[in-house]
């Protein structure tokens, strides 16, 4: 006779066992939780990121009017906007803030629009552009002051290249806005770890469940009707 066990799930019997270890679930839970939390604490910021953003209005002199010549003239812009020497202008606005200028650059992003494969996308017989400086930080007066100084410093630079004014501020940054909350962020981290700890702790629960040994129902011990039953112990109580 084969007396190997028959693997059979009884869902109800997998529920009550998931209900009988209530406790075993909320303490996997709650392990997970903290263990999250520490590991976001260690590695993730604690901080709230601000961004504010100021823009410069780039007129063409009618020159470049095409698209492929819209796209080199927006290239060049960037290129400069980029460039240290505007970050040590800006630097220089500021009261020169940071000890060094390149500190200043990794602040900033900035935006000409759609992008596609590094080639800007500008409206054909468009001869100005619009580019957006982004400044971000921990700190919101920072981040405005910042993107502010940018856009000085590169109309200022490109006045003194060009000898005119066809680079001119169009909009200046007076407000940043939240775009990384630290402390939202945390919960929804530690949420996920709970839960991942309580799945965890269930499948546990469920997977020793079916594959336990001890017999809980009659078809456990007759290895579904491989058996015969030759007697039943009544249910004994001791008085």
């Amino acid at each position: 006779m084969n007396g190997e066990r028959l693997i059979y799930i009884d869902f109800m019997q997998c529920v009550r066992a998931l209900f009988k270890k209530w406790s075993t679930l909320l303490a996997m839970a709650g392990v997970g939780m903290l263990l999250v939390g520490a590991v976001t604490f260690l590695l993730a910021d604690q901080e709230d990121t601000y961004q504010a953003t100021s823009s410069v209005y780039c007129v063409g002199d009618g020159n470049f009017s095409e698209t492929a010549e819209n796209v080199q003239m927006m290239n060049i812009y960037v290129d400069i906007i980029r460039s240290s020497r505007v970050a040590e202008r800006a630097n220089s606005i500021l009261g020169n803030a940071y000890p060094e200028a390149e500190s200043i650059l990794s602040m900033i992003t900035v935006d000409c629009g759609e992008e596609n494969s590094s080639v800007y996308s500008i409206p054909v017989n468009s001869n100005s552009i619009v580019i957006k400086l982004i400044a971000e930080s921990v700190n919101e007066q920072e981040a405005i002051d910042v993107a502010n100084a940018m856009a000085e410093a590169f109309v200022m630079e490109m006045s003194m290249i060009l000898s005119s004014g066809d680079i001119q501020l169009l909009d200046d940054a007076r407000t940043a806005t939240v775009v990384y909350e630290a402390e939202k962020q945390n919960v929804i981290y530690m949420i996920i770890g709970a839960l991942v700890g309580f799945f965890l702790a269930a499948v546990w629960i469920v997977m020793k469940e079916i594959f336990s040994v001890n017999l809980n129902t009659v078809n456990d011990g007759t290895l579904f009707g491989k058996l015969d039953v030759i007697g039943v112990i009544p249910e004994f109580t001791q008085r």
